[in-house]
């Protein structure tokens, strides 16, 4: 078995998007030479002559597709998508900004059309989701969700470094997120965190992303009118995001797999999770997770954070990083070879 990753994520400056793309080579161990892009139409040959399996990974904000089609449609050795997103779901909740806060009532969305998409996965022998969620949303879009699906989420790295760093627990007035600062993703809820002014500090770092004018208006609706809500571009330095944070916001309305969560998590920044999302799919149990786009929820859960112990809050986090350690470099490239010797081979 020798596999390649075919993606057109390369290069895009995304921030989750391209950890969980990190994580997925290093759970393969592919080496450089085994990521090819999409715009490369001469690696087809090169790719049917040198590898037996492919992992196909589609940044969705895309409007043109011919290119990507004409790719597919030429490789011969079968071909696992992953999907990362549901673009329909993001279209929905971009409408659902536009319509109820934007004074811009535009509804420009850059994904193709569902049945495009279509078009694209019918070249798939088989579909990797990250959580159930998405594979249940997947279904009710796109014609091809009869084919084989698995539920692989992105690996947390070797099982041995999934354990909490507690020492980094500290209790102090910052609240912080990284990633793109989209609707969908929650950020319009830090509002709730208002009553909290007094003694918080609420870091937004990250990139804009998809659909970056409305997550720039967004942005700037919440610094402009929140004085303890600030943006503060690109993190650089996870380590001190880690020491200097003590909540992380990740009150998301949708989110495939809220990567840098789960790392904040480890390295003892506490989240506030909403349910209803693949976060609290992945942490079931977890005592701190807010009623679904409920503002009041997140102010009693802040409050409720604030309240317990540090103690407490250990016992918290080591119990549920229990329930992560599955989600290992090892056990991820077993359930990807399980797949394709079942049913690929």
């Amino acid at each position: 078995m020798k596999l390649c990753l075919i993606t057109n994520y390369v290069n895009k400056g995304y921030i989750e998007e391209t950890l969980i793309l990190n994580q997925l080579i290093d759970t393969l161990k592919l080496s450089p030479k085994d990521i090819i892009e999409f715009k490369d139409e001469n690696q087809v040959h090169n790719v049917n002559q040198n590898y037996t399996h492919s992992i196909v990974l589609i940044n969705s904000e895309i409007t043109s597709y011919q290119f990507i089609k004409n790719f597919l449609s030429e490789l011969l050795i079968p071909k696992i998508f992953v999907i990362d997103t549901i673009p329909e779901v993001e279209k929905l909740f971009n409408t659902e900004f536009v319509e109820r806060y934007s004074i811009e009532k535009d509804f420009v969305f850059s994904t193709l059309k569902p049945n495009e998409w279509d078009e694209l996965y019918y070249y798939a022998d088989a579909f990797v989701f990250y959580n159930n969620i998405d594979l249940n949303e997947f279904s009710k879009y796109y014609k091809t969700h009869q084919k084989i699906s698995y539920i692989i989420p992105p690996s947390l790295g070797n099982k041995e470094e999934i354990i909490l760093k507690s020492e980094n627990i500290i209790k102090n007035k910052n609240i912080g997120y990284n990633g793109t600062p989209s609707y969908s993703k929650g950020i319009f809820n830090l509002r709730a965190s208002n009553e909290f002014t007094q003694k918080c500090n609420i870091s937004i770092y990250g990139s804009q992303g998809k659909n970056p004018l409305k997550n720039e208006q967004l942005v700037n609706y919440l610094t402009q009118n929140y004085d303890s809500i600030n943006f503060k571009g690109k993190l650089k330095k996870y380590k001190e995001f880690y020491l200097n944070t003590f909540l992380y916001f990740d009150c998301s309305l949708y989110n495939s797999f809220n990567y840098f969560m789960y790392l904040s998590l480890i390295n003892g920044v506490i989240p506030i999770i909403s349910k209803n999302t693949s976060s609290s799919e992945y942490l079931p149990n977890y005592p701190f997770t807010t009623e679904y786009g409920d503002l009041n929820s997140i102010n009693n859960i802040i409050n409720k954070i604030y309240n317990t112990p540090v103690i407490h809050l250990k016992d918290i986090l080591e119990t549920t990083i229990v329930s992560l350690s599955s989600l290992n470099h090892e056990s991820n490239k077993n359930l990807y070879v399980k797949l394709i010797q079942n049913h690929l081979s």
